[in-house]
């Protein structure tokens, strides 16, 4: 293997393990970035992420998404996201290994819908540009084994922007990348130890007080032919403010398949089969 293709695969492996360090509140997911160009045009795509989990113990397992998109007129989106973390497991460190770092781990799953509008256009004849904000809700668990006194079930608000600018050649390839803007709320925060909402962020703060904001830059790939995609979605998450309830900088690939049609075209094709 080419020496500087080892060295970069090496130090990816590496950017990636330690991103995860720390988890405690918070895992990044795809954004819902349709790539939406004309009216009545609808978009949908399931996707997997995987999740490496890092306790050699357990095997790995994947979050899963479901994005919808559709355009009602021209210039106007709607955005729809449904998402879970499944059997997301992370070692469980108490401070004394290599890092000298306290990772709070467990096993951790959850869910979230999302549910946004937006403008769109397009640049030329290849080239289009979105932006969508909207409000979702979740909730997360986690369970440890060597840590159970970190044992919490929380609920969160979060509302988000998003622009972003891409490009289509022809019925084959698009390719878009953008940021999201996030901003959560935790509630209804429960756990075994009643001071734990003051401790896990080490900061002495109520864990459920602060809006803590995210930026989370993306990019996203389709290829395949018209109505039929693969799609695949690579983004992080720095988080801007107050005690961290994320990773170092966390990273994701998102897997999966997008299907498109326009609407008219979809109606007159089963109305031609009746």
């Amino acid at each position: 293997m080419n020496r500087k293709l080892l060295q970069g695969f090496i130090l990816l492996l590496l950017i990636i393990g330690i991103s995860s360090c720390q988890q405690k509140m918070y895992f990044p997911d795809r954004a819902n970035s349709p790539g939406l160009t004309k009216a009545l045009e609808a978009k949908a795509t399931f996707s997997m992420k995987p999740q490496a989990n890092d306790n050699s113990e357990e095997n790995s397992s994947v979050g899963s998404s479901i994005d919808l998109a559709f355009s009602p007129v021209n210039h106007f989106g709607i955005i729809a996201s449904y998402r879970w973390i499944n059997d997301r497991v992370i070692h469980e460190n108490d401070g004394g290994g290599f890092w000298g770092i306290e990772q709070i781990g467990g096993r951790f799953n959850g869910k979230r819908w999302e549910i946004g509008v937006g403008y769109y256009d397009t640049i030329g004849s290849k080239g289009f540009v979105e932006a969508y904000g909207g409000y979702g809700n979740g909730s997360l668990n986690r369970v440890g084994i060597t840590n159970p006194q970190y044992n919490y079930d929380t609920k969160y608000n979060r509302f988000f922007i998003q622009p972003a600018l891409g490009f289509k050649l022809g019925n084959y390839f698009t390719l878009s990348g953008g940021f999201r803007t996030a901003f959560l709320t935790f509630y209804d925060f429960k756990a075994p130890d009643p001071q734990l909402k003051y401790e896990i962020g080490n900061s002495g703060k109520d864990v459920t007080a602060p809006i803590y904001v995210f930026f989370e830059p993306f990019f996203n790939f389709e290829g395949g032919y018209k109505f039929f995609k693969g799609n695949i979605q690579v983004g992080a998450a720095n988080q801007i403010n107050n005690a961290k309830i994320a990773g170092n900088f966390p990273v994701y690939i998102s897997i999966g398949m997008t299907f498109t049609f326009r609407l008219n075209s979809l109606i007159k094709a089963v109305s031609d089969f009746i």
